[in-house]
């Protein structure tokens, strides 16, 4: 929903569900695509495990940086609010498109 509502274009690495993982042709023509846009940052989900996200990372030179889906708080976040974790979210967008 929000790439629908900020126009931003979304390439998921993986399906609905985070545990399926893309074939071998989709995972060059992710790594194609980044290259050819300059894609300088994947984001990862916080509870996902990295792997795939950080095999693209050291394929195409890009930064990944984490984003909670808000289903739960690591033991170090305790404390931390829904709105808390929305501002982190943000936060990391707004380096990602160079606006901060």
């Amino acid at each position: 929903y929000f790439g629908a509502r900020y126009g931003i274009k979304i390439h998921a690495l993986s399906g609905i569900l985070p545990e399926s993982e893309p074939t071998a042709t989709d995972l060059k023509n992710l790594i194609d695509f980044i290259k050819q846009n300059q894609i300088k940052v994947i984001f990862a989900e916080e509870l996902v495990d990295p792997k795939l996200a950080q095999t693209l990372a050291d394929e195409t030179g890009t930064q990944i940086m984490t984003l909670s889906p808000l289903e739960g708080l690591t033991k170090a976040e305790s404390g931390k609010s829904y709105l808390d974790k929305m501002n982190d979210n943000l936060n990391s967008i707004k380096i990602a498109l160079e606006c901060a």
